[in-house]
């Protein structure tokens, strides 16, 4: 029972960060000096100190990296 439920957290989980990229892509899509300008300062600082970050901080980190890069006009 446990794992069951343990996969329907990963899928609920995978929902949201998938819901979150679409209003990130939005955002961008109206603002993409304001996004990037925000990323940029929570991106930096955390890999500025990764070695004193929790690894969920620097997944999320690198992840905003990536979403970025998706984001940004081709």
């Amino acid at each position: 029972m446990l794992a069951v439920l343990q996969g329907e957290d990963e899928a609920v989980f995978q929902e949201y960060r998938k819901q979150l990229k679409v209003i990130f892509t939005n955002l961008a899509s109206l603002d993409l000096a304001l996004v990037l300008a925000g990323s940029q300062e929570r991106v930096a600082a955390t890999l500025a100190t990764w070695r004193q970050r929790s690894l969920a901080d620097v997944e999320v980190a690198v992840h905003l990296l990536y979403i970025i890069g998706e984001a940004l006009p081709v």
